[in-house]
């Protein structure tokens, strides 16, 4: 073996972290000239370095998480970052090996333009279901609430149309208000595809279907 491959393979050996023993007590010589900008939370179970931002009240801006199996987990602002984001730094097990891995996310994600994490649609479609869960359960049981509480379940059924094609009740009274006003302007709706809603004769078979069972819309 050559020499450059031995002090390669000797350089990879000695940048290797062994387990999280290993980066619970070395982490302050290793990655030294990050800790002025980066703040540490040393627990048995895992070590967290983490950004403040006090410009208006304190809050974590970025976080990197490191547990006890060496998996990490970093959020920004509040939002985890996909593990298939952190694979480019990690490899795609998102498991830390080496200490100059730590040096690279401790650089990136320390950037004070720092980018927004990156997420799949499936993300942003369970992040708009949480969101909108969170409103509906928020109001009150006032009466002159109903007609908001019934526009936020039309919008929670229309995101969860990207997944599955069943309507609710909501998504089928909203239909047929727009149906009744104008059959024109209903199909011109659905050939725009702006709204999910069903095809004119499906959308007849389910009202005529919930008229059978008693249901009025």
């Amino acid at each position: 073996m050559g020499t450059r491959s031995t002090n390669f393979l000797n350089a990879l050996k000695n940048d290797q972290i062994i387990d999280f023993y290993d980066l619970n007590s070395n982490f302050h010589f290793k990655v030294s000239n990050y800790l002025n900008s980066w703040k540490v939370d040393q627990e048995l179970s895992h070590l967290l370095f983490y950004k403040l931002d006090v410009s208006d009240c304190p809050t974590v801006n970025v976080s990197i998480k490191i547990t006890e199996f060496l998996e990490v987990e970093v959020f920004v602002r509040g939002k985890k970052v996909e593990d298939s984001y952190i694979e480019s730094f990690v490899g795609s097990d998102c498991v830390l090996k080496y200490w100059k891995q730590l040096e690279n996310l401790l650089n990136f994600f320390g950037s004070d333009t720092v980018p927004s994490p990156k997420h799949s649609a499936d993300f942003y479609i369970s992040e708009a279901f949480g969101n909108l869960y969170e409103c509906l359960e928020n109001l009150s049981a006032e009466d002159d609430m109903k007609n908001l509480k019934g526009k936020l379940k039309f919008l929670i059924n229309q995101i969860g149309l990207l997944r599955r094609n069943i309507y609710s009740s909501y998504t089928i009274q909203m239909a047929y208000s727009i149906y009744l006003c104008s059959s024109s302007c209903y199909k011109e709706i659905e050939n725009l595809g702006c709204l999910t809603i069903p095809t004119e004769n499906e959308l007849l078979r389910l009202i005529n279907q919930n008229k059978a069972k008693g249901i009025s819309i």
